[in-house]
């Protein structure tokens, strides 16, 4: 049997717990009522703002847009190439013969005329005759001047001397030195020798060029072959003129393609209007592979594109500006000659439509839109 102390403790325990689970019971009814009344209070306030006074849901908003009005212009689709300006009529004189390098004193950026002597080859052998005169010659120059008249010597001294003088001469006239000659009017580019040089047979001397005959040389695949011909003038600008623009003409179209590059070799000739040209400068030459005039041209950015391929764009009629009741027209287009950011259109819009050109992405067919008046330079539509 417990005791009534003990009976009375388990008891009171036990009313705790029951206490204790009825307060959890409450709480959570409680918390299920504040999450229920919160619900129908957001359903309320939802459909109240969804609503207007008449009980219908509003309309969305028209989109935004901008527009251009097209109008027919001038396409043109270029390509561009660097280009080398070099000497058309270039000389490279090399050494007839071997010997030494005698009355040279050309620098590098001297002027020549054609025919003019340059420098002379003295022959080794001319060299080695000469010497060994004027050593006898030396010789008996010396002796002389230990001899008197009445000497018994001097007769044969003076003789000796006679003969090295013709000796001398002989020789300086039996191996005749080399004149090196200018073949062409220009500039000394390049010079491999200096005076007393000891040259052999063949050997490059020094390289002229005709300045006068610059030319810009550059290279083009041979797939725009027919895009090009002689007489077509180019535009080009010259990195030593980085704000001018120059107009060449093709004078030159190589009828060999090079077989390990594919590529044709042109060349342009280029009034320099006093400017100064130099071998070795360089320049970007723009050429022209086609050119229509009277096109309707769109920009790049316009474009749309299909996941089947076909490209559209949108245009917007009924144009009350800044009201609700413009529509916008998908239309597939057919497009032509493409530049870096304008493309021809041959069919699918024409020149006076208004052109979608920001907001495109969000439109749909028929769809009412709300076209932003445009600025004058936007509605020219122009590249």
């Amino acid at each position: 049997m417990l005791s009534g102390s003990l009976c009375d403790k388990i008891i009171t325990q036990s009313t705790r717990r029951q206490h204790r689970a009825a307060r959890r019971k409450n709480g959570n009814n409680f918390m299920r009522t504040k999450i229920l009344i919160s619900i129908l209070s957001l359903t309320v306030l939802f459909a109240g703002c969804s609503k207007r006074e008449d009980g219908e849901l509003p309309k969305p908003k028209a989109p935004l847009l901008k527009v251009i009005e097209l109008k027919a212009q001038k396409i043109e689709s270029t390509i561009q190439f660097p280009g080398t300006f070099d000497a058309k009529v270039i000389s490279s004189i090399i050494a007839p013969i071997d010997g030494i390098i005698d009355d040279f004193s050309l620098n590098e950026n001297d002027y020549v005329t054609k025919n003019q002597k340059i420098a002379v080859i003295n022959s080794q052998d001319r060299i080695s005759l000469i010497a060994n005169a004027n050593g006898k010659i030396d010789i008996a120059k010396a002796k002389l001047s230990s001899l008197k008249e009445t000497d018994s010597e001097y007769q044969s001294v003076s003789i000796e001397l006679n003969n090295a003088l013709e000796e001398l001469k002989y020789s300086e006239n039996l191996l005749l030195p080399v004149p090196v000659i200018a073949p062409i009017n220009g500039i000394v580019l390049k010079k491999s020798i200096e005076q007393g040089s000891l040259v052999t047979a063949k050997q490059h001397l020094l390289t002229i060029a005709d300045f006068k005959t610059l030319v810009i040389k550059t290279s083009v695949s041979e797939q725009l072959i027919s895009k090009i011909r002689l007489g077509q003038k180019i535009k080009l600008t010259i990195g030593a003129y980085p704000d001018k623009e120059f107009i060449g003409v093709i004078s030159l179209i190589n009828p060999v393609t090079d077989p390990a590059t594919r590529t044709i070799l042109l060349e342009i000739k280029v009034n320099p209007n006093g400017l100064k040209f130099q071998p070795g400068m360089m320049a970007v030459l723009t050429f022209v592979t086609d050119s229509k005039s009277n096109s309707v041209v769109i920009p790049n950015d316009a474009i749309l594109t299909k996941t089947n391929g076909d490209n559209f764009v949108f245009v917007v009629t009924d144009l009350p500006v800044g009201q609700a009741g413009s529509v916008a027209h998908q239309r597939i287009i057919q497009t032509g000659i493409s530049t870096k950011d304008f493309t021809e259109v041959i069919s699918g819009v024409s020149a006076g439509d208004k052109l979608v050109t920001l907001g495109q992405e969000m439109l749909k067919d028929n769809m009412k839109v709300i076209v932003q008046k445009p600025h004058s330079s936007e509605m020219k539509g122009e590249k």
